[in-house]
This record gives structure tokens, C-alpha cells and sequence, in this order.
């Protein structure tokens, strides 16, 4: 098989050749000869091949599902016969090599531009290792992923399998299939980058295929947020994604997390739970709290009561959000006053202590800076220092180690 007979015609001796070797080793060498030949090409040696006695070419054409009068007399069944065998490359890529299944898929592409009866035929067979492929779940992923690396009509298809396989993520999740819902959207989002990396005509037919890549990962990040308790997991798992999954799963996480109650403190238990894997989406989430309303205070003081492995890390996060939602006025300031003021502690002794501490870490720190930014931080800039009652703060003083001049500046009420 060294010439395409689209452009040039190869001698007799080199058809017979190519037949004989494609029915010996068929089904893969009748597959292959579609691949090279194209579909209708290889009809048309096939029925050569029968009305010159060319060895296996009556063989070839039972493989392609004809007799060998419907291959003389009837060549759009025997086209047919060999698109089926197509499907067998593109259906197992590894199992023929990747140079073979390539040209199979490039020949699914060309016969459904063609349009007419051939390209019915070839989405047809198409459909239909589509829909086989969606029942293996995740290794039925990886012949949709092949399928749809290239460009074109076949990618169209395939991409549409995916976002099947999404939309019904959540019987999936029902069924504790997250495995799958996790692996579609890996798929999809390896793909998105493999067509964005393109250059030329090639980027610009992609267009569309990234368009419904990212229609079907915001589709699996609606199904995680539907399903509430039970998709906490794909969501939480979808957040520590880069990319456009990553950002609309933190944004949902974060709204999740802002309405409080039982599903919030569900949903930070799934963060912590990732352990070092989950403190860059901690650090991230826990910002964007600030900005958050509703109920975000409840879900902060939460946090620094159950913050994980990385104690220390996710209490300064949730402390400094309080700050920033306190020092923001509004709604939630008071609150968020109160909170850091208790942050996990009963009694008075308790809160005078976590407030000398509050202070402390925003002065000492600045010793080394200018006298007059230090100058700047008093004890009313805690946000706390209002709703303390007044012998609390007589309390919260250094102690007698701790002597008044080495404070930058005291309030007025020395």
C-alpha cells in the first residue's frame, strides 16, 4: 500500500498485492486498506479485484459483509462494509497503531463532509462506537478523547458523547459513580488545551468544539452544586483544578460555604480533608469570604474551630477574613467583631487574652518599620475593641513584663 489512488493509479500487480495482504489479514487488514484507500476506494478495488480473480478479493468482500455479486453490482454497499471496518481502528486506536487510526478517523472526517448516502453511513457507524464507547464510562472516555483530538465533523460527535456523559452526571453521582463524572471532565479538559495549543485554520475550526468544552464543564459544575450534599466531592475536587472548571467551582464552593449551615460545614471538612493538597483552595476560598455575605461569618468561625492539619495557617486565614469583613463595615462588621473576639473562647479572661494576642501580631511585627506607621496602630483599630466591655479591656494590658512605654501607642483611657 505505497501510492493513493486519488492521485496516483497504482499498476495492477501492486492492486492484487494490496488485496491479497488485506484479506489475510483481515479484519485489521480490510480496516486498513479503508483507512488508506478511503471507504469507496477500497469498494472499488475490492470489486476490481473480483473481476480480474485478483486472490482474496471474494474473501475481502464477506469481511466488508457483500457477496461478491453485491461488490460488482452494488458499490455503495460494499463502501458501507468498509466504513464498519473503520470502526473496529477507531474504536481500539492501540490495537492497529496510531499512524492507521489517524487515517481512520481523517477518513470518517472527509466521508461525513462528503455529505450524501456515504456520510449517513459513516455517522451512523459513528453513533454507534459513540454510544458504546459512553457505556464503558471511563475507558469508553479514552476512545471519545481519540476521537476528538483532531478537528472536524468526528470531534463534533464525540464531544457531544462527553457532554452526554456529563448531563447525567448526577445519576452517575447518585450511583457513586464519580469516578466517572471526574474522568469525563479531565477528558474535556485536557482536550480544550490540546485544540487552544493549535495554530492557524486548525485553531480557528476548534473554536467551537472549545466553546462546548466549556458548556459541558460549567454543565458538571451545576450537577455537583444540584445534588448538594452528595456532590460536594466532585465540587470540592473540581475547585483545585486549574483553568475555567477550577475558577466556576471555587465560585460555587464559595457560595456553598457563604449560606452556612450543615452543608457549609460539610463542604470545609471536604477542603481540610485534602489535606496539604487543599490548603492553596483553603487560602483562596477563605478570601473570597470577605466578599461573600450571608452567612459567611457563621462559616468562618467554623473554620477556625475545625481548621484541619494546618492549624496555625487556616486560623490566621479565617482571623484576617473576619478583619477585612469587621474593618468593611455594613451588615456583617459586628459580627464579625464579636467573632474574632471570641474565636473559639468562652470566658472574659479568654477574650482579653485573644485580643492582646490580636494586637501583638500587628505590633511587634512592625518594630523594625518606621515609628510612625507603628504610631498608627492603637487598640480601638482592633475590630473587637467597641463591643468589649470596659474591665475587659482594663485586663487586656501587658502584664507587668510588658511595660507601657514599649507600646506604640496607648489609647487615651490609660
Amino acid at each position: 500500500m505505497e501510492a493513493d489512488p486519488k492521485n496516483y493509479q497504482a499498476p495492477d500487480w501492486m492492486k492484487a498485492v494490496n488485496l491479497a495482504a488485506a484479506a489475510a489479514t483481515a479484519p485489521a487488514g480490510m480496516a486498513q486498506l479503508a483507512a488508506y484507500y478511503g471507504p469507496e476506494g477500497a469498494a472499488e478495488l475490492t470489486q476490481w479485484g473480483i473481476e480480474k480473480g485478483a486472490k482474496g478479493a471474494v474473501q475481502l468482500a464477506k469481511f466488508a459483509g457483500v457477496s461478491a455479486a453485491e461488490a460488482t453490482g452494488d458499490s455503495l454497499k460494499t463502501t458501507a462494509g468498509f466504513i464498519r471496518g473503520l470502526a473496529d481502528v477507531i474504536r481500539n486506536p492501540s490495537k492497529y497503531g496510531e499512524a492507521i487510526a489517524t487515517q481512520a478517523r481523517d477518513t470518517f472526517n472527509a466521508a461525513l463532509e462528503k455529505g450524501g448516502e456515504i456520510a449517513a453511513e459513516a455517522k451512523k457507524v459513528l453513533g454507534n462506537v459513540i454510544d458504546e464507547a459512553k457505556k464503558l464510562g471511563t475507558k469508553g472516555l479514552e476512545t471519545l478523547k481519540f476521537i476528538a483530538e483532531n478537528p472536524g465533523e468526528v470531534a463534533k460527535m464525540a464531544v457531544d458523547g462527553i457532554k452526554s456523559m456529563i448531563e447525567s452526571g448526577g445519576e452517575l453521582l447518585k450511583k457513586g459513580g464519580e469516578a466517572v463524572l471526574k474522568k469525563a471532565v479531565e477528558t474535556l479538559e485536557g482536550l480544550q488545551q490540546g485544540w487552544e495549543n493549535l495554530k492557524g485554520a486548525a485553531k480557528e475550526k476548534a473554536a467551537e468544539l472549545i466553546a462546548g468544552a466549556k458548556g459541558a464543564l460549567k454543565s458538571a459544575v451545576n450537577k455537583a452544586v444540584e445534588l448538594g450534599e452528595k456532590g460536594l466531592e466532585t465540587l470540592t475536587w473540581a475547585a483545585t483544578h486549574p483553568g475555567d472548571v477550577g475558577q466556576m467551582a471555587k465560585k460555587a464552593l464559595t457560595d456553598v460555604l457563604a449560606k452556612g449551615g450543615e452543608l457549609a460545614k460539610k463542604a470545609w471538612d471536604g477542603i481540610k480533608g485534602l489535606g496539604a493538597k487543599g490548603l492553596a483552595l483553603a487560602e483562596s476560598t477563605l478570601q473570597t469570604l470577605q466578599d461573600a455575605g450571608g452567612k459567611a461569618v457563621d462559616t468562618l468561625k467554623y473554620i477556625a474551630e475545625n481548621p484541619g492539619e494546618a492549624a496555625a495557617k487556616v486560623r490566621d486565614w479565617a482571623g484576617q477574613t473576619l478583619s477585612n469583613i469587621a474593618r468593611k463595615g455594613g451588615e456583617l462588621a459586628k459580627e464579625a467583631s464579636t467573632a474574632i473576639m471570641g474565636f473559639g473562647k468562652s470566658s472574659p479572661r479568654s477574650r482579653t487574652w485573644e485580643a492582646r494576642a490580636w494586637m501583638r501580631s500587628r505590633i511587634w511585627p512592625t518594630r523594625a518599620a518606621s515609628s510612625r506607621r507603628r504610631r498608627s496602630v492603637t487598640w480601638e483599630t482592633w475590630p473587637g475593641w467597641a463591643s468589649t466591655p470596659p474591665r475587659a479591656r482594663s485586663t487586656a494590658w501587658p502584664n507587668s513584663g510588658e511595660r507601657w512605654a514599649s507600646w506604640p501607642a496607648a489609647p487615651s483611657t490609660r
